[in-house]
C-alpha cells in the first residue's frame, strides 16, 4: 500500500475556496449571492510625491507601456491546468495556453490551436478580454501575458527558456555563446557559460522574468542570476551551489547595475521603446507588448 500526497501553495484559504467555487456549474443564487460579497480590507492610502535628493535607488522593475488586452478562448475536452501544459509539452506547440474558468486561454495561429487540441475536440472559438482587475494578483491572464512575453523575448534568440510557477527564467544558450546578440554580456561578463570546475555540470548567466500590476502600471521584473544544469550528486550540487554563490558575491551596487543594462540590452535590443512580438506569422491572436527601456528608480524625499 502507498499513499501519495502533494504539498500546493495558495495565497489564502478564502482565495482557493473562491477558484474552486468558480469552477462549479449551477451554484443556487443565494450562495453565489454569499460567495461574492466582499468586505474590503484596505483603503487608499495617498503616495507620497517624487523625491528629488540623492541617493537614487535604481529598480529592476521595467515599465510595460502598452500589453494584448485580448486573446483567444475556446472550449476543448481536456482536464486541468497541468494537463494543457503537459499537451503544449508534448506537441512542442508554438502557442501559449492556460485552463481557467472561461475555457482555454490562448495567444497562437489558429491553425495551432487546431492541431494541438486536435484530439480534444477544440470548438467555439471566440475573443476573451484580459482585464486590468485581474492582474493585480498571480490569475491565468497574468501566467498567460507572462508565458506570451516570455516567448516572444526568447524569439529567434540565442537563450533557452525555462518556466515555474510566477517565473519565467531565460538563460544563454551555452552552444550559442559567440552570437552577436550576447555581444553586450560578453563585454562585461567575459565568459557567459561554461561548466563548472570539477564537475560535468553547464552553467550558464540567466534572467528571471516576472510581471506585476503595480501603481496603476504593468511592470517586467528582471532579476540577473547564474544558471547551472542537473546535478548528479549532492557534491556536484554542493559545488555548483558554491560556484554560483561565488559568481554573484560581488555583484552589488555599479556591476549589478552593469549586468542589468547589459541584460536591457540583450533581451530589448535598439535603442528608444522597445516593442516584444510573438506568434505574428499566421492568422490568429498575436501578443505584442510596448516598452520604456528605462528602468524605475526613487529618490530620496524632499
Amino acid at each position: 500500500m502507498s499513499i501519495q500526497a502533494s504539498l500546493i501553495e495558495v495565497e489564502t484559504f478564502d482565495e482557493l475556496m473562491g477558484d474552486l467555487a468558480q469552477q462549479l456549474e449551477n451554484l443556487p443564487a443565494e450562495v453565489l449571492g454569499t460567495l461574492n460579497k466582499m468586505r474590503s480590507k484596505i483603503s487608499n492610502v495617498p503616495l507620497p510625491g517624487p523625491g528629488s535628493n540623492w541617493p537614487v535607488v535604481r529598480m529592476n522593475a521595467i515599465p510595460i507601456l502598452s500589453w494584448p488586452k485580448e486573446c483567444r478562448k475556446f472550449e476543448a475536452k481536456i482536464g486541468g491546468a497541468r494537463d494543457v501544459r503537459l499537451l503544449l509539452e508534448a506537441t512542442t506547440a508554438n502557442l501559449v495556453a492556460v485552463r481557467s474558468q472561461h475555457g482555454i486561454l490562448a495567444f497562437g495561429a489558429n491553425s495551432e490551436i487546431q492541431r494541438v487540441f486536435a484530439d480534444h475536440q477544440p470548438e467555439k472559438l471566440n475573443v476573451h478580454s484580459i482585464e486590468v482587475g485581474r492582474l493585480w494578483r498571480e490569475t491565468n491572464e497574468l501566467n498567460l501575458l507572462r508565458s506570451a512575453l516570455a516567448k516572444g523575448l526568447v524569439q529567434g534568440a540565442p537563450f533557452v527558456m525555462w518556466s515555474g510557477r510566477s517565473v519565467h527564467e531565460i538563460r544563454v544558450d551555452d552552444s550559442a555563446v559567440a552570437a552577436q546578440r550576447l555581444a553586450p554580456l560578453q563585454d562585461k561578463l567575459k565568459t557567459i557559460a561554461g561548466v563548472v570546475s570539477g564537475t560535468n555540470v553547464k552553467w550558464s548567466e540567466a534572467v528571471s522574468i516576472r510581471m506585476e500590476y503595480r501603481m496603476q502600471r504593468l511592470w517586467m521584473l528582471l532579476e540577473p542570476t547564474v544558471w547551472f544544469g542537473k546535478t548528479e550528486s549532492d557534491e556536484e550540487r554542493y559545488a555548483c551551489g558554491e560556484f554560483v554563490r561565488e559568481r554573484q558575491a560581488r555583484r552589488y551596487n555599479r556591476l549589478a547595475d552593469t549586468i542589468l543594462n547589459a541584460w536591457l540590452q540583450v533581451l530589448l535590443p535598439g535603442t528608444g521603446e522597445a516593442s516584444v512580438r510573438a506568434f505574428t506569422d499566421q492568422p490568429g491572436m498575436e501578443a505584442r507588448f510596448m516598452f520604456s527601456r528605462r528602468t524605475a528608480f526613487a529618490r530620496r524625499a524632499s
